[in-house]
Parts: C-alpha cells; structure tokens; sequence
C-alpha cells in the first residue's frame, strides 16, 4: 500500500506548473535522446540519427548514425536504428570525440555506460544485458550476461543499477561490481517513472509519464535506494541526464534545456514583486494582497493593491481603482510601517526611486512625477506631468535616470532627472523591445519581453548611462526586480531570487 501511494504521489504532479525555475536555460540545437557525461561533456542524437558532442559553447558533428548513445566512465557507446552495438574508440580527456566506431556483437535498444567496468543494456524484448570482461587494456569488453529481470531503461552509477519496466515501475539492482556485473537482487522502489539517469555521485534523476522531474533524495552509500523522491520545476521533460554539475533535458520539440542553479525558490505566490535602492521587498498576489520580505517568508501587510513599489522614496502604491497610497511609519526598526495614507490622483503603475524620487503612470498612458517630497513631507506635494506628448505603460526609476516601455514595447530613458527637477530633461530611444523594466540600486536595467524572455542592460556607467546592449539572461519570467539583495524574478506566480547577475547559458 505505501508503494501504491508514492506511486500517485509522483504520478498525479501534472497539475504542477513544471516551468516554473528560471534555472533552466536554452542550448542551440534539437535532439532526441542525450547523455552527460561526469565531465559534463555533452553527447546526443538528432531526429535523423546524426550524432554530435558539445564540449563547451559549441557543437561538433560526429561520424556515424546512432538512436542512443550513452557517455561515461566506461566510455562512449551506442545503438543505431537496427539495434546494433558500438563502441567509440580513442575517447580521451584531451580528444573527447574520439577517433572511430567499433562494432559489437549483439542487439540492443538502450545502452549505459556507467562507472568504469560497467556497461548495462536492453533489448526490444526488455530483457536485460551486463558487459563482461571490461578492463583497461579491454575496453570493449567480451561478452553480455543476461541480467534477471524486464526492464525499458536502465542506468548504473556508483551504489548499482536503476531502471523502469514498461508499466514505469523502479528498480534498483544491487550488488552490481565489475567482477559481477549482473549483480545480486533487484528492489522495487515507490514511484513510477518512464525514463531515469544516475550522475556520477549515484544520484537519481528521472522523468514520468506527466514529464515532470523528479530527484531522488537520501542516496549514499549507507542507503543506496535513497529515502524519497522531490519534485524540481522545470520544463515539460521527456528526457533527462546528469553530469557533474549540469543537469539536462530534452522537451517533446527536441529543445534542449540545462540547469544553472542560479536562482533559489522562495516559498509563496505572487503577481508583481518590487526592489530597489533599498533591502526592502514587497509584492502583491492575485487577490490583491500586500506582502513584504522578512528573510526568507512574507509578512502580510493590511490593504489591497494591484501594484507596489518600494524604493528609497518610500512604499508607495496603487489598487484595482488606480488610488494611491503611501505606507506610514516605514523606519528601519519598523520596516512594515503603521498605516497607508491615501494621495490624491489616479495612477495604473507607480515607482518608489532614490530620494526624493516618484514616477507613475495613469490609464491612458501618461506619466507624472512626484513633486515637494522632503523632510517632513516624505509623500510630498502635489504631480506634475512628464511631457504633455509622452506615454509610458510601465516606468521605473534608478540613480541614473527612469527607464520605461510604451505600449508598443518600445524602450525609453529618461535623461535629467532629479529630486529638485523630477521631469528630468530628455528622452532617449532605446533599441529593443520589452513589456517591462525595472531599475536597480546600481542602474542595472533588467526587462521582459513579449516572449517572456529576461534580459539585461550591458555597458551601464555614469558616463553611459544608456548602456550599450541587452544580454539574455533567462529564457522565461513573468515580472522581474532588481535592487539592492539582487535580483528576484517571477515565474507564472513562483518567486525565484539570484543574489547576483545570473550567468547566460553556455
């Protein structure tokens, strides 16, 4: 009963959003079926049997037709559309594509190279297959010996083999050495997967009929078969692999995906998220409810807002009727503040900048800032408008200026602006297209696309405030904010933070 359980519990997760982790990023190219190596080099095929490694930026088309290839320390191996074996000769670290193909005698669907001396297999049958007589000065090996059991995919790392049968049962074989490749009993584990891998420290990734990733936790050598299984967001997988420190995926398409490990979750859901010149984070979530950041959970604020800001002019918002409302009380040993005091004027988005500095936008587009903030006055006094003929949807604004994007997506800086002159003096185009930006405490310019795709402003300094180009950062986010801790991105509601500039994929 407790099998039968697990079981649901990893095959009932399609509901989740396996999307949601900025973590995963694009590689250039398509495949059908890949394998990492413990040196994370990269090895697939292609829907046309072509196959090709990727050691580092690029790829690099290797001789030969395979269906499944299969890298690791017991070398790389393959089997091509009519189930017959290679073995690729003079792989090194120095040359790792090798020199040549060499055929092995008998017939298989899947193959993995495991840990040195331990090659296993299966064939359209699903029966199971180990390579014997592996050595150095063998690497090929001399024969299979069949393995009891059934199984559609196996994989072998340090502590035994894993695999799943056609009904996506797991299983674990122990016992698994290169002296006794067939090992000495199999072990049912909970859960139902349709394609598992194991990286070098015999840990355990594997995707279900749901193409949801899960990771097994608890492996060791103590307890091999591990303790439970953990969900990880991320795209719909159809095929997963791990090396030493990359993990990679394949979605139905053949777009290839890997994992960066930049970004950490934090717990909770929200619609917007808001950073700037100082450590405070606010947001709101789709029922209009205010939340700030204490550490690592959110403190419930009373009220409703559609959109927050928070910035060294303040916390400052507007709710669904486009009212606007400044937060009391907020000092440093009180960073949640006391009340909200309601200012005069309707406004969609608005933005808390440096000092002394608010800009906002209304429904139909045009921009004000905020006049007569002082000591005193911390909400200040009245709006003026920014240029009778501007129009921004969305307008954000950091030590350098004020960014913003105009209902077309197209991109504008605003140049001039301080606390004694807040409509600044002029705007500036800027190339590209985005739906939103933010500014942090450094004038980093962070934005999103139509596409969903993150990106960021390269080249930013005082003498060129404008920057010079955009750099993809993340293939997918919903909102973005960047300030002071970093960054935090938004993923169909999921919080995600980097403490740093997230690094572009390789």
């Amino acid at each position: 009963m407790a099998i039968f359980v697990i079981m649901l519990v990893i095959a009932g997760l399609a509901a989740v959003d396996t999307s949601a982790n900025p973590d995963w990023s694009r590689v250039s190219g398509a495949l059908t079926q890949h394998d990492i190596s413990p040196d994370d080099i990269l090895w697939g095929v292609n829907s046309a049997d072509n196959i090709y490694i990727r050691n580092g930026n690029g790829w690099s088309q290797v001789g030969g037709a395979l269906k499944h290839v299969t890298v690791g320390k017991a070398g790389v191996w393959g089997v091509n559309a009519g189930r017959s074996i290679f073995y690729r000769n003079g792989v090194t670290l120095s040359n790792p594509k090798g020199s040549s193909w060499t055929h092995i005698p008998g017939s298989l669907t899947q193959i993995d190279s495991g840990p040195s001396g331990i090659v296993y297999g299966v064939n359209r049958h699903h029966q199971i297959y180990c390579r014997t007589g592996i050595s150095l000065s063998r690497p090929k090996g001399t024969g299979w010996v069949r393995v009891p059991g059934g199984l559609k995919y196996v994989s072998c790392g340090v502590y035994g083999c894993w695999g799943v049968n056609s009904a996506d049962q797991i299983w674990f074989r122990h016992g698994v050495t290169p002296s006794n490749c067939a090992g000495t009993k199999w072990v049912r584990i909970g859960g139902a997967l349709t394609q598992l891998e194991v990286d070098k420290e015999g840990k355990v990734y594997g995707v279900n009929v749901h193409k949801s990733l899960f990771v097994r936790n608890g492996v060791s050598s103590s307890r091999p078969t591990g303790t439970t299984w953990r969900h990880i967001p991320s795209r719909p997988f159809t095929h997963i692999s791990a090396g030493y420190s990359k993990i990679v995926g394949l979605v139905s398409s053949g777009a290839i995906y890997y994992y960066g490990g930049d970004w950490s979750i934090i717990p909770g859901s929200l619609k917007q998220i808001d950073h700037g010149l100082t450590t405070a984070v606010w947001g709101v979530n789709r029922h209009d409810a205010i939340y700030r950041l204490r550490t690592s959970t959110w403190q419930r604020i009373p009220g409703a807002l559609t959109h927050v800001s928070a910035g060294e002019a303040g916390i400052w918002g507007v709710n669904k009727y486009d009212y606007i409302f400044y937060r009391n009380g907020v000092t440093e040993n009180n960073p949640s503040g006391t009340s909200w005091r309601h200012i005069p004027g309707r406004l969609k988005q608005i933005d808390s900048g440096p000092s002394g500095i608010v800009y906002g936008v209304n429904v139909n587009d045009q921009i004000y800032c905020r006049t007569g903030i002082e000591y005193g006055k911390p909400f200040g006094t009245g709006w003026r408008q920014v240029t009778s003929g501007g129009r921004l949807k969305y307008v954000s604004c950091g030590v350098l200026g004020c960014w913003g994007v105009n209902s077309a997506n197209d991109i504008w800086y605003r140049s001039g602006v301080t606390k004694e002159n807040c409509v600044g003096a002029n705007w500036h185009h800027i190339s590209g297209k985005l739906k939103q930006i933010e500014v942090g405490a450094a004038g980093d310019v962070y934005g999103i696309n139509s596409a969903g795709n993150v990106y960021r402003r390269t080249g930013i300094s005082e003498l060129v405030p404008l920057g010079s180009g955009w750099q993809k950062i993340e293939d997918y986010g919903s909102h973005i904010t960047t300030g002071l801790n970093g960054q935090y991105l938004l993923v169909n509601g999921r919080i995600h933070y980097s403490s740093g500039c997230p690094r572009r994929s390789p």
